[in-house]
């Protein structure tokens, strides 16, 4: 019997179908880690880096006196971090067939289900069928965890599957079926607040999926243009690529209402599903993702970043506790804007290293713990 993980397992980059040939103007696509071949491409696995860095930052625990590290960044990051995460997912993923869903299933939800697990041992013993509730329903309400994601990750995957799906058909069925997928994401948006009140009830992210499905299209169609997008920029990409960057995180600060749905008041956190409800809100969470979006396919990367982005996935699921353990251990940071600032970039630092030290540690004592997404993107493991 095959012991050997599942072919993107044990991609710690949260799993991504990536085409085999060429991205855009013949860049070279982010490759399938299952097939030998073309490369990964270095400006999208850097910006998963980015964004997995701005996760941490994200769930950072503030000091005695209740301020965070990094001040009001985390309200900016959460502008534009999750939402990206599920589109980048979404890049390259195949028109949907029962198989390829399969697979993606196995991908993404056995990860999920080792950890949920993991993360409440006793419970299986006391509670199983509470806890198995709780998967199954897999959001924030019930699961009280960053785990939540992983549902909605498949959730979005497969409403990108059916609309690509949709894409081989003949005119008059294609248009029916875009139809039925865009309206449903239009009276999503249109219906966020009562969604909202909804949402615990909502199982595996549907509804984000739903809500999210013309933002993920919008990215789509700024990957496959970025080279044409940025030969047309110029010089002018970078500080533009800045503009968007700031005028898209004001436009959420001036128009978007602050949403307190579970006890976390935020303009824009897809946990609790406080999704941008006002038009200006929400392009200006399209502007800040395509300005990311553009900068990693025009950019350089260093190799550690990109580096960092393919193992997101390990760094993401250990991250939480990492940082709630190592703050009981050191213990307080000082108040001041300085040292609390040093404190926080030394506690980013150190989660990420622990992270991926213990991933890649699990790893090598057995491949059989890339099962639980503990692997590396493109590992041939």
């Amino acid at each position: 019997m095959d012991d050997s993980p599942p072919s993107a397992a044990s991609n710690a980059g949260f799993p991504v179908d990536q085409a085999p040939p060429s991205g855009p103007g013949g860049r070279a696509a982010a490759g399938d880690p299952t097939v030998s071949g073309p490369a990964r491409d270095q400006g999208l696995d850097a910006l998963r880096g980015v964004l997995v860095a701005a996760v941490v930052i994200g769930h950072f625990p503030v000091s005695a006196q209740g301020h965070n590290p990094f001040g009001s960044l985390p309200d900016w990051l959460y502008f534009f971090h999750i939402p990206l995460f599920l589109a980048l997912s979404c890049l390259f993923i195949k028109p949907f067939t029962p198989g390829r869903m399969g697979r993606r299933a196995v991908q993404i939800l056995v990860p999920y289900g080792a950890w949920v697990v993991l993360a409440q041992p006793g419970r299986l013993l006391r509670q199983p069928w509470g806890l198995l509730r709780d998967a199954a329903m897999g959001n924030w309400a019930h699961l009280q965890s960053v785990l939540w994601f992983l549902p909605a990750l498949f959730s979005t995957n497969l409403l990108t599957a059916l609309w690509r799906r949709t894409g081989l058909c003949r005119p008059w069925p294609r248009a029916a079926g875009r139809t039925a997928l865009l309206l449903p994401a239009l009276a999503a948006f249109v219906l966020a607040p009562v969604l909202a009140r909804w949402h615990p009830a909502i199982p595996f992210g549907l509804d984000v999926a739903v809500f999210l499905l013309p933002f993920i299209l919008v990215m789509d169609q700024v990957w496959r243009q970025h080279q044409r997008l940025a030969a047309a920029a110029g010089r002018a990409l970078a500080p533009a690529a800045l503009a968007a960057l700031v005028l898209g995180g004001l436009c959420i600060r001036v128009w978007e209402p602050v949403k307190t749905h579970s006890g976390f008041a935020r303009r824009v956190d897809f946990a609790q599903f406080s999704v941008p409800v006002t038009i200006p809100g929400y392009l200006g969470m399209v502007a800040m993702a395509a300005a990311l979006v553009l900068l990693a396919g025009r950019l350089r990367p260093p190799d550690w970043l990109a580096a960092l982005g393919r193992r997101s996935m390990p760094v993401y699921l250990l991250h939480y506790p990492l940082l709630f353990a190592l703050r009981r251990t050191l213990g307080p940071a000082g108040e001041s804007p300085a040292s609390l600032l040093v404190s926080g970039l030394g506690l980013l630092a150190l989660v990420i290293a622990l992270a991926t030290a213990i991933a890649r540690t699990l790893v090598w004592i057995s491949p059989r713990f890339a099962w639980i997404g503990l692997g590396a993107a493109g590992s041939t493991r």
